[in-house]
């Protein structure tokens, strides 16, 4: 760290700063402060966004909402000037409506359900406005987990389960361990609050192996303290407890004032159940007191009804008078028939704006299926004309090869005619010089033997000369 300088201190220190956010947000604190110094030092809006939402977020984990807002806005504040810098970015974009989720959820906390449920709003009416291969998927569904627990605290409970199972649907196909327990917790809320529990520790037992499996101590302590509360609304306040000091410890642990109040104030309620008054007491007391830290009205409520309930078993009225009227104006302040109509009419325009955006959608999607029905057409005709050409091409081609192959043949034939009549030339020729061969020969052999026929005569009469030579030769000498 010490050897660490320019944006790898920076960011050595976010990370510090985040990796103890969910299990030691005293040490977590301390770096993201360190961080947020650092930027201011370097004069880094960048650097002090990412600080400022680092702070935020801790200071909710440990339910100190005010200063979580505040934090809040000083990010927001930032983005927008970044984003300013750098129209159309996405990498900003994202950040924006991440920090009006983030916004809502503390506004949620502090009972401001109205501004809460517009901020959430907000984001998801960016969001419905982008192409789908374009939208942070695990923060829609953070956000639809978020409208969903508005809708339980309103207790508009079968709207509710339907956000909620959308989310986890969702979850799951993007295989989202956060997200999932989360939406997993949000049914199990609202089942317990439709009596459905069963059902609800279901939900609660998947959500605590997943909580286990990506070692999310303080969601862990949330799940453990529901599930104490689906056995204390049984009536099983031994099982109850079991769970609500395994809550407590981990609150305790991690400093997170919200899980610490709630669960105190649980326990408290089963002290009151079970006549312990005295230790109830001073429960609700230590619950009081860090509840108002945190600034979540819905919870300080709750604290005041289980006081008044106490008082009422002490028989100290006047105390529970107090308590009451506490109890009835914050509970006035969080559920009135304006806010409920507030909230009502922006989900009707949100769903109103979000209706003429699908149908500007589907027109145009029917205009492009048109324009693919008609090329589609097109392309059916061009195949069909291309088929035929080519069939008539093909016929004319193959009546081009079978003329060609005829006149081939009759050419064969000629030729082979041909061929046969000088083969037959040929031989006729030589029949014909065989024959005046012979003739040539036989008269050859007719004048040979005339020859030697004339010569033997020749030879005849030579003798015959010969002798009468000689007759005469001896004639002479006898006369002599």
């Amino acid at each position: 760290m010490d050897k660490a300088t320019g944006e790898e201190k920076f960011n050595l220190l976010i990370q510090l700063a985040r990796q103890h956010s969910r299990t030691d947000l005293t040490k977590s604190l301390y770096y993201a402060g360190q961080a947020y110094s650092f930027a201011e030092e370097s004069l880094n809006d960048e650097w002090r966004a990412n600080a400022l939402n680092s702070l935020a977020i801790i200071h909710y984990n440990r339910g100190d909402n005010q200063q979580a807002l505040a934090h809040l806005k000083q990010y927001l504040a930032q983005i927008h000037k970044l984003y300013n810098k750098n129209p159309g970015s996405e990498q900003y974009l994202d950040k924006l409506l991440t920090g009006y989720n983030k916004i809502g959820n503390v506004l949620k906390d502090l009972g401001e359900f109205t501004q809460a449920m517009e901020s959430f709003l907000k984001a998801l009416t960016i969001m419905d406005s982008l192409p789908t291969e374009k939208r942070n998927l695990p923060l829609y569904i953070k956000l639809l987990n978020n409208t969903g627990t508005i809708k339980i605290a309103l207790g508009d409970y079968d709207k509710a389960n339907e956000i909620l199972k959308t989310a986890l649907a969702l979850s799951r196909e993007n295989a989202d361990d956060l997200n999932i327990s989360i939406s997993l917790n949000n049914l199990g809320l609202a089942a317990i609050e439709t009596s459905r529990f069963d059902e609800a520790l279901e939900y609660f037992n998947e959500a605590v192996e997943i909580g286990k499996k990506i070692n999310d101590l303080m969601a862990l302590g949330g799940y453990y303290n529901n599930i104490g509360l689906i056995f204390e609304r049984q009536q099983q306040f031994e099982k109850s407890l079991e769970f609500y000091n395994k809550s407590l410890g981990i609150s305790r642990k991690l400093e997170y004032h919200y899980g610490i109040a709630n669960t105190l104030g649980n326990i408290a309620n089963i002290e009151i159940q079970t006549s312990r008054y005295h230790s109830a007491g001073e429960r609700l007391q230590e619950a009081l007191h860090i509840a108002k830290i945190t600034g979540n009205k819905d919870l300080v409520k709750k604290i005041y009804l289980y006081q008044y309930d106490l008082y009422r078993h002490q028989n100290k009225f006047e105390e529970a008078l107090n308590a009451h009227i506490l109890y009835t104006q914050i509970k006035d302040s969080l559920f009135n028939e304006e806010r409920s109509r507030q909230i009502a009419e922006m989900e009707s325009r949100y769903e109103s704006e979000k209706q003429q955006r699908e149908n500007e959608i589907l027109k145009k999607d029917i205009k492009i299926r048109k324009n693919n029905q008609r090329i589609f057409l097109i392309a059916i005709a061009a195949l069909l004309l291309i088929a035929f050409l080519l069939f008539v091409l093909f016929r004319t081609k193959a009546r081009s090869l079978k003329n060609e192959k005829t006149i081939r043949q009759l050419e064969k034939e000629k030729n082979d005619m041909e061929t046969k009549r000088l083969e037959n030339q040929v031989f006729a020729e030589q029949q014909i010089n065989r024959l005046q061969n012979e003739k040539l020969a036989h008269k050859n052999r007719e004048l040979s033997t005339r020859i030697l026929h004339a010569i033997n005569k020749n030879d005849a009469m030579t003798g015959i000369i010969r002798e009468l030579q000689e007759v005469k030769a001896g004639g002479s000498q006898d006369i002599a």
